[in-house]
């Protein structure tokens, strides 16, 4: 998988919390640089196209690595890498105060992310027809030393609705897989 550069300084730098003390994770800043390394692939891919390293009929994945990031093994019940491209949130929940039970279960639309100065970065990537040439997004946290008992269980694939071509379901044996349908966010765990 490329790697992901850490950006290790200026204003939107992620890094390592101090030891011994609380901290709030920082899930735009982490969505940030998913959705920044993203986009530099996806150039490169559009260049490829253009070339003609790649026919405009075959199937593009992107592969993502989060091992070098900090808060890589916090992730929340809507991973980074789906908030980067779904341009969704946080997993919503509606509950009854007078019975306390749970009504409706949502995920929150957003469709971008805010850098320290206030400009929007887009993370409706798979919303957008300029993302076509994209069939899906692969990600992973793991390193050589930080992962998963069996190899691929920590895999998130993430389909993009609008692709030109797209891949099967179940294509990747492993790991989840992510994808929108009728406006909805699905999940399934391949098993």
């Amino acid at each position: 998988m490329g790697a992901l550069c850490c950006l290790r300084s200026g204003p939107d730098a992620l890094s390592e919390p101090s030891l011994g003390e609380g901290f709030t994770v920082p899930t735009e800043g982490f969505v940030l640089r998913l959705r920044t390394a993203i986009q530099e692939k996806v150039t490169k891919l559009q260049q490829y196209l253009k070339e003609g390293t790649i026919q405009p009929g075959d199937a593009t994945i992107i592969a993502v690595s989060g091992a070098r990031l900090p808060f890589r093994f916090n992730e929340q019940q809507v991973p980074g890498i789906v908030r980067a491209v779904c341009a969704v949130g946080s997993l919503l929940l509606e509950i009854d105060l007078a019975t306390k039970r749970q009504l409706e279960t949502s995920v929150e639309f957003r469709d971008r992310v805010l850098k320290k100065s206030k400009a929007a970065v887009p993370t409706d990537l798979f919303l957008q027809k300029e993302s076509a040439h994209v069939s899906a997004i692969l990600y992973s946290a793991s390193d050589c030393v930080n992962h998963t008992r069996e190899p691929g269980e920590d895999f998130i694939l993430v389909h993009n609705p609008s692709a030109t071509v797209q891949i099967p379901d179940r294509w990747l044996p492993v790991g989840e897989q992510y994808w929108i349908e009728d406006h909805v966010l699905r999940r399934a765990p391949v098993v």
